[in-house]
């Protein structure tokens, strides 16, 4: 399983898809059409034009959210299935600048 990545609202991330082979191993090739994608509003994603193995993570607001990189299968050029592999973004707030305050109701001293 991979391990999550953790941001705060307000940082951001370049994130690198290493392809494995069948055997685990780097290098394999992605030659199809890939796709990064969010499942929530708490993380964004995009990729980046030059390199689409890379793409920015950016905090958006606190919670979870999945990132997932889709690539289209190409077997001696004829498409198939699709390959996805995710990641999990664990959005905190971001440091101290200031706050409010809240009141409980009046009592009877």
């Amino acid at each position: 399983m991979q391990a999550p990545l953790t941001l705060t609202d307000q940082q951001s991330d370049l994130v690198t898809f290493v392809p494995l082979d069948a055997a685990g191993k780097p290098g394999a090739l992605v030659t199809s059409t890939i796709v990064w994608a969010s499942d929530s509003a708490a993380a964004s994603v995009t990729a980046d034009s030059a390199n689409p193995l890379e793409a920015t993570v950016k905090g958006i607001s606190p919670g979870t959210a999945n990132v997932s990189f889709t690539a289209q299968i190409l077997t001696a050029g004829v498409p198939g299935g699709n390959t996805t592999v995710s990641f999990p973004v664990i959005v905190t707030g971001g440091p101290f600048t200031g706050g409010t305050f809240s009141f409980a109701p009046p009592t009877a001293s």
